[in-house]
């Protein structure tokens, strides 16, 4: 699969790892009369397997730009094809199979016909035959169905009921080899016959003989299969719709477990859809949930579940169901309704303690794939539970306040109305935000040392895991470097005083196993010779918050145990981060890895085989990071160690006297720099990394001004996953109507409590105005 055609199944939400959709892009490319409209035809290796075609489908939708879509085969589709497309299309939009069958109608490769049992059949489904061509159409499958009417024999004895078991067929049914030996002689041309030998001849009839046979046999295993098939799905359908016999299950995840049974369980209605079948009965499509899990439901209208009770059945009640399991046509499982009982709702949570808590992380529908409940449901048990306000925040967005200030606003005429001294709940506006830096820390502990004269000390660690406070070194690997010449290597592993025993992951990546590190020094033997190796060099290292924060933790447990120690208490060299280097380089890359910044550096120096080894890492970031004081002292001549942290990626200047200039050339350079300006920033932006945090207004300002953040992400800052950003300074522009809270797990408190030393995470916390625990 080539690169431009994953970059395109990822924009749409399609991770193809195996390729399981074998498709490439035959052109792809902006309309000449609408350059904003993009025209593609995607080539397919061969015809669509339906659930694959359903998921490729419905990824489309994530599409947000015009465009035009076509499709073309290696392997051209044939009638099993459609046929398969048909029934699997037909029971997917409408529940059940389709009411005509499929012949050939002698007209070549477009020839197909619906044959329908009668013409009352046909005007019934004349439309459903027109969306399937159209669905044809749009697939570039060369097929187009005509309708016609079943012909009546003229003469037919009475049909009997058919078994479901056809009569096997006998020997008789198969050629002899003497009538093989006839037939063949009818068939055969006299002229051909009178130029064969005798033998040729009767080798001749053999074959045909053989052939004949082996025809029979396969027609008759196909006719033993279709009648298996046919008796398990009558069984099937005779089992689903048979009362009686309930397993109760205490909660919908049990179904999983239960095999095709009768089951009795309860749960909440969702998702409600009410349809007609072919034969005009109803029929109630619908989901029922509870904490465990969900299921899909489907009843019949019958006399156990007549229309009134499928019409009411309501969104967000309570029913006990009874029905057998059964499986859909994509194999899950669903319950076939045989009798539902609506139940109480259940209570509400009580908050049994006297101070009452006020909600400021809240997620409604609004919130995609991580919020899945109403806004007036939560407002309704924030309420039973005594809190005076409820705040709304969803991922990015602003689209659950309306709901929010609907659910006030009906509490408050409810009060009213009771003529009580009640007040409605106080919303509190406001938005979990992806957070970014869009001026990142490209150094530490700055110095006035100019890059060309430094002497480095390039390193690179490899550990048991993420975390600086709960995981350990065990290896350490460093280059020290002058005016591009390496005067000296060090490596070593070190054996850590924890156990390994969850550390399989990253030992993995680094390919270090237990038996290097049995005989290998402790930190506490080895961390003087790296910091005598240190010295005053100037560190370089590729994520060097990662590394240096692991050396800092070293040190602080060191002096835990030898407080009389001349070691420093922190690392304080000036340090330099290759990974924001790499980002301000390369602002257009997707990935900022070693591997991918020393590609980008056009270096061919890293080996992914030897890769992860703290001493081949940091001989290679070596390389890397001469080939970029080349780049910066060719851009900025004589370039100090602190200059690097006024490096910044212009945002293009609107309000350039140059863009209003009466002169053409001059103000098509202006516009097309602005263009390039913007671009290279809102690149550079939407590749750095982002933590979650919670924005709450304090007043009417805030909310206008939170309206501006959002419309920012939405626009300026929005990445390609559809992930609206926001840039650390924007908040800090408007954050005098704001409350700045760290939000979750996601949030940057939370990360650098796990993975880095009081001191940065003290002062970290100072930014915020509350912090989630």
């Amino acid at each position: 699969m080539s690169q431009i055609m994953e970059r395109f199944l990822n924009s749409i939400g399609l991770k193809d790892e195996q390729e399981k959709f074998d498709v490439e892009f035959a052109f792809l490319r902006h309309n000449q009369n609408d350059p904003k409209q993009v025209d593609m035809r995607i080539r397919k290796a061969t015809p669509w397997d339906y659930p694959l075609l359903r998921e490729f489908k419905e990824a489309l939708l994530n599409i947000h730009y015009r465009y035009t879509l076509e499709f073309e085969y290696q392997e051209a589709p044939d009638r099993e094809d459609v046929e398969d497309l048909l029934q699997n299309w037909y029971l997917d939009v409408y529940r059940q199979t389709p009411g005509f069958r499929l012949e050939e109608n002698g007209e070549g490769q477009k020839g197909l016909k619906a044959v329908f049992p009668s013409e009352e059949s046909r005007e019934k489904e004349t439309a459903i035959l027109k969306d399937f061509n159209e669905f044809l159409a749009w697939l570039g499958y060369p097929f187009v169905l005509l309708g016609e009417v079943e012909a009546k024999q003229s003469e037919s004895p009475k049909e009997e009921t058919a078994s479901l078991m056809e009569e096997e067929p006998s020997k008789e049914d198969f050629p002899t080899s003497e009538e093989a030996l006839d037939s063949a002689s009818e068939s055969e041309d006299a002229a051909d016959l009178e130029s064969m030998t005798q033998e040729e001849v009767r080798e001749r009839i053999e074959s045909d003989f053989a052939k004949s046979q082996e025809e029979g046999e396969n027609a008759l295993m196909e006719r033993l299969i279709a009648n298996q098939k046919a008796m398990e799905e009558e069984r099937n359908r005779q089992r689903v719709f048979r009362v009686g016999d309930y397993k109760m299950l205490d909660r919908i995840q049990e179904v999983e477990s239960a095999g095709l049974a009768n089951v009795d369980f309860s749960g909440e209605a969702f998702e409600i859809d009410m349809r007609t079948t072919k034969k005009g009965k109803k029929m109630l499509l619908f989901g029922i949930g509870d904490a465990s899990d969900a299921i899909s439901c489907r009843a019949f209208e019958s006399k156990r579940t007549p229309i009134e009770t499928l019409s009411s059945v309501k969104e967000g009640a309570n029913y006990r169901i009874r029905g057998a399991i059964d499986t859909d046509f994509r194999g899950q499982k669903e319950i076939i309704v045989h009798f539902i009982d609506p139940l109480p709702k259940k209570p509400l949570r009580d908050d049994p303690e006297e101070e009452k808590r006020v909600e400021l992380h809240l997620h409604t529908k609004m919130s995609t794939m991580d919020g899945v409940g109403e806004m007036k449901d939560y407002y309704a048990l924030a309420k039973h539970m005594g809190m005076k306000a409820i705040a709304v925040t969803n991922h990015g967005c602003v689209q659950g306040f309306p709901a929010a200030q609907a659910a006030h606003d009906a509490d408050a005429k409810a009060i009213k109305k009771a003529g009580t001294n009640e007040k409605p709940l106080k919303i509190i506006y406001g938005a979990e935000l992806y957070m970014f830096d869009s001026k990142p820390d490209y150094i530490f502990n700055p110095s006035s040392i100019p890059l060309r004269e430094a002497r480095y000390c390039v390193f690179d660690t490899e550990t048991t895991g993420l975390s600086a406070r709960y995981e350990r070194m065990i290896e350490f690997g460093a280059v020290i470097v002058e005016k591009g010449r390496v005067l000296k290597r060090f490596d070593t592993f070190i054996k850590p005083d924890i156990s390994l025993e969850h550390a399989g992951e990253a030992m993995a990546i680094n390919n270090i196993t237990a038996d290097d590190l049995k005989n290998a020094p402790t930190i506490d033997e080895v961390l003087p010779q790296i910091i005598d190796l240190l010295a005053d060099n100037v560190l370089v290292a590729h994520n060097a918050t990662f590394d240096v924060g692991f050396l800092n933790a070293a040190l602080e447990r060191y002096h835990a145990s030898h407080p009389d120690s001349n070691l420093p208490t922190r690392i304080e060299n000036p340090i330099v981060d290759t990974l924001p280097l790499s980002h301000y380089l390369f602002p257009f890359a997707g990935k900022h890895n070693e591997q991918a910044m020393l590609k980008n550096l056009n270096l061919n120096v890293y080996d992914p085989n030897k890769a992860h080894r703290a001493d081949y890492d940091c001989e290679c970031l070596n390389d890397g990071w001469q080939e970029i004081i080349l780049r910066l002292e060719k851009a900025h001549p004589g370039i100090r160690h602190e200059d690097l942290a006024s490096l910044s990626i212009p945002k293009g200047d609107e309000n350039d006297p140059a863009l209003q200039s009466e002169d053409p050339d001059t103000k098509k350079k202006a516009e097309e720099k602005l263009a390039e300006d913007q671009s290279r920033y809102n690149n550079f932006c939407k590749h750095i990394r982002n933590y979650h945090c919670i924005v709450l207004v304090k007043n009417t300002q805030g909310l206008q001004d939170l309206y501006r953040i959002i419309t920012e992400g939405e626009t300026t800052y929005l990445e390609r996953a559809s992930l609206p950003k926001t840039p650390r300074d924007l908040i800090n522009r408007y954050r005098a109507n704001f409350l700045v809270g760290s939000a979750c797990f996601n949030g940057e408190i939370f990360e650098l409590a796990m993975t880095r030393n009081r001191d940065v995470l003290i002062d970290a916390v100072k930014w915020y105005d509350y912090i989630e625990i």
